[in-house]
């Protein structure tokens, strides 16, 4: 007997402790963190994986287990292809009532943030299921996966982030640009900074008898304007000189297809909002550009083609065989079509032409079909304009082709890419539809690249509000329930501030402009109010542009009893409902404090929106109010805000301050005035 036990004890063994492997193994790549969703949902960080593989699951071998026996209790071994540098966050989404995960479908845009300011943006969302996880479906954005599906797990690729934080946060973002969740991510592979060695502003680099001098750099990435008391902030741009070797202007040169560095090795292109994926903790940043000459400098004749060609009819198109080596590089003139066209190319070659009614723009289809053992490509093109067939080089990047056509006043006009399929490049030519012919110029010529290591040229924040300047005198007449917030007043009301910014590529802005508004003391919905300016918070809609206002005033005095307190306030940027943007902190000489929270749609809303608008008209414990203004300006929605009254719960304690608390989300809560009743 003592042999069967031993023999059942075996099996035991063999069997319980590859399980218990498979179990554990299951989960022990796990870095889990679990967040609440809007919805009630749980959100899982599963795992950050970084490196040259990005693996989720138990190794290979016991995940394949998983295609064999299913209902093993284990998650799928899932390979996920990105680069080495890249991040990779394995998310889930479970619904806890019905005990099965679920998409993660309306996120379609990712920001990583860290505490500097700087924003890395991310758009690589991929979504898989248990039915798929050894293939690579991509469900992204709104769209939803096989609804029979049980189990999901989404990748979020952080192509750039903040390498060089130890953690940092993680917005996941809605197709509305709203946050829907907040993560903080633990940084896996912290990166040491390199060291490069800069030069001050202007810096100088020699190419043949051409001295460039990079003379500065201004930035911001997101605001385009801050009004007039401000100034005008541009866009990230290096601005540069051109001289020749006695120090004097040379003419026609012209920068392009730029990129910066950071020293965590963080790299992007810099074009606007792109700016913003660079550390601004950075020492230094490595700024390189493309250099080229412009059509109209004077260049030798192996560089230019000049050329006549006689333009077709409407709704024709004429197959042309013209090709000529300019600096080696062949340039290929395929075809010249007439206007409102609609054009059908067979790998290249033009096999039909007809007239498009109502063409309108230029539009371009592809395919790729399988025919005599071959893969032949059909691209249809149709323009209202007239345009060129052109075939660049597969290594015409390295050179600058330039294609002018002559206008009615003689002048060359240089010819913009409209679409193109793989090389075949269309070339609107804008032409005259009674001109019969065309004067044509292909210039080809080489860039030159050149680098500048140089610091970054902001140190956010860009502006600093703590006390607003010229702020009106309080009048003599000011009854005195009406509280005195000179010393606090963050924003003068005719400060114009007009942000306007990019998360990707969706444009977004927010204003405050009460410039129009009457300051002095005012009875608005019953009550007087010492209207003079505001104590304007901070919010992310205002420090994620670099503008830092307090996130806390500590101590505004009030030393009073009051049976209820009023506020005339609002918020700038829409926010969630329900979400507690601020607080306002009320405390008593007994040393005892209440907190009233600034509810949005609640008690607090966005004093730029309509009056009209959902946000506004549903808030359910204040009072639109509008202010009184000096004149009136037509559709103008600035004028507005919320009238809450809180009733004090100890109207026998005398109130000793109150104080005033942003939560740093969205919406930046906006306070223009506190009575006494």
């Amino acid at each position: 007997m003592k042999w069967i036990k031993g023999l059942l004890l075996v099996l035991s063994l063999l069997i319980g402790l590859p399980l218990l492997l498979v179990f554990l193994l299951s989960r022990s790549s796990s870095d889990l963190r679990t967040f609440r969703w809007p919805g009630g949902e749980l959100l899982s960080i599963e795992q950050v994986t970084h490196g040259s593989i990005h693996r989720f699951g138990p190794p290979p071998f016991i995940g394949g287990l998983k295609k064999v026996l299913s209902s093993l209790p284990i998650l799928p071994s899932i390979e996920h292809y990105a680069t080495s540098d890249s991040l990779v966050l394995w998310l889930t989404l479970e619904d806890t009532e019905q005990g099965f995960m679920i998409p993660l479908t309306n996120v379609v845009k990712v920001v990583a943030r860290d505490g500097n300011g700087s924003r890395y943006i991310s758009s690589e969302i991929e979504t898989r299921d248990e039915k798929h996880w050894r293939t690579r479906p991509s469900w992204g954005g709104t769209q939803t996966p096989p609804p029979t599906s049980k189990w999901f797990i989404s990748t979020v690729t952080l192509q750039q982030y903040p390498k060089g934080e130890d953690s940092f946060e993680v917005d996941l973002l809605d197709p509305y640009e709203n946050v829907v969740q907040t993560m903080e991510i633990q940084n896996p592979n912290i990166t040491q900074p390199s060291e490069w060695e800069w030069s001050p502003l202007p810096v100088e680099i020699t190419h043949d008898d051409l001295i460039i001098r990079f003379t500065a750099l201004t930035n911001t990435w997101a605001i385009r304007h801050i009004g007039q008391d401000y100034g005008e902030i541009p866009q990230f741009k290096p601005h540069f000189e051109y001289l020749t070797r006695d120090n004097k202007t040379a003419p026609y040169w012209l920068s392009d297809s730029g990129s910066a560095m950071d020293t965590f090795g963080n790299a992007v292109s810099l074009s606007g909002s792109d700016a913003g994926n660079l550390s601004l903790r950075s020492k230094t940043w490595k700024i390189t550009y493309d250099f080229y000459r412009q059509a109209e400098s004077p260049f030798p004749p192996d560089q230019v083609w000049e050329l006549t060609l006689e333009m077709p009819e409407e709704g024709k198109s004429k197959t042309l065989e013209l090709e000529k080596q300019l600096m080696g590089v062949p340039v290929k003139i395929l075809n010249i079509t007439g206007p409102k066209t609609k054009a059908v190319f067979k790998d290249g070659e033009l096999e039909s032409a007809e007239p498009a009614q109502g063409a309108n723009g230029a539009s371009l289809s592809s395919s790729s079909t399988y025919v005599g053992g071959k893969f032949v490509s059909t691209v249809t093109y149709t323009s209202e304009a007239s345009y060129l067939g052109v075939h660049f080089p597969e290594d015409y990047h390295k050179y600058r082709i330039q294609l002018l056509a002559k206008n009615k006043n003689g002048d060359y006009v240089r010819l913009s890419s409209n679409s193109r399929s793989q090389h075949h490049h269309f070339m609107s030519l804008q032409a005259e539809p009674t001109e019969s012919s065309v004067d044509l110029k292909v210039i080809v010529q080489p860039v030159f690249q050149k680098s500048f290591i140089v610091e970054p040229s902001i140190t956010p924040p860009v502006h600093q509000f703590t006390k607003a300047e010229k702020i009106p005198a309080r009048p003599n007449d000011v009854p005195p329930r009406a509280v005195d917030l000179s010393d606090y007043y963050t924003q003068r009301l005719d400060q114009h501030a007009h942000l306007i910014g990019r998360i990707g590529t969706r444009s977004y802005g927010a204003s405050f402009n009460y410039y129009s508004v009457e300051t002095g003391v005012h009875r608005i919905n019953g009550q007087d109010w010492d209207l003079r300016g505001a104590v304007l918070m901070t919010g992310k809609c205002l420090y994620n542009f670099y503008l830092q206002y307090p996130e806390k005033i500590e101590s505004i005095p009030i030393s009073s009893k009051a049976s209820k307190v009023h506020f005339l306030h609002g918020c700038l940027w829409p926010g969630h409902e329900g979400q507690e943007i601020g607080n306002y902190q009320v405390h008593y000489t007994n040393g005892t404090t209440y907190t009233i929270p600034l509810i949005y749609d609640k008690n607090i809303a966005n004093v730029w929106d309509q009056p009209g608008e959902t946000t506004v008209s549903e808030i359910e414990q204040a009072t639109l109010v509008k202010l009184p203004v000096k004149e009136e300006r037509k559709g103008s929605t600035a004028n507005y805000s919320y009238h809450f009254t809180w009733n004090n719960p100890n109207p026998e304690l005398t109130i000793e301050h109150i104080a005033v608390q942003s939560n740093r989300k969205d919406s930046a809560p906006l306070l223009l005035g506190i009575t006494l009743e």
